[in-house]
Order: structure tokens, then C-alpha cells, then sequence
């Protein structure tokens, strides 16, 4: 029972960290990053890995995840599989 307690802990406690970003309405421009883009050379571009649309992004959720985990929870990377 004591263990079932711990877990709904951890979860009132990761709730309430990701609660003020999920329940917000977000807005983002990305109006400078095209002008960055369109103003940088093509070694520029691959130097700085600028294309995004080439990104992995099922592998940088997932490192995005255990690094918020981590660093906001205080959980090691290491107690939870993705």
C-alpha cells in the first residue's frame, strides 16, 4: 500500500511541474529564424544544422523528455524506459 502512495506522489508531483505549460494556450513565431536562414551561407547552414525539417524527432522528444525528467523531477534517467 505504502508503495502505491509513492506513485501517486510522483505523479500529483509531475503534474503539477507540466500542469502550467499543458492547460496554456502557446503562440510562436518563427519569422527570424527564416530571416537567419535566408542570410546564412550553405557551410553556415550545415555547420549550424539549421534545417530542421532533417531532424529526428521521435529521438529528440524522447532525450527531451528524460532530460526534463531528470533535471525538473529529480529522477534519474535510469528509472523509467521511453
Amino acid at each position: 500500500m505504502n508503495s502505491l502512495v509513492n506513485v501517486q506522489k510522483r505523479v500529483t508531483s509531475g503534474l503539477g511541474v507540466i500542469q502550467y505549460y499543458a492547460i496554456r494556450p502557446w503562440k510562436f513565431s518563427n519569422q527570424r529564424y527564416l530571416a537567419l536562414r535566408s542570410q546564412i551561407s550553405e557551410d553556415e547552414d550545415r555547420l549550424f544544422y539549421t534545417d530542421i525539417k532533417s531532424m529526428d524527432w521521435q529521438s529528440y522528444m524522447k532525450e527531451y523528455v528524460r532530460g526534463s525528467r531528470d533535471s525538473h523531477c529529480g529522477h534519474g534517467v535510469c528509472t523509467f524506459y521511453i
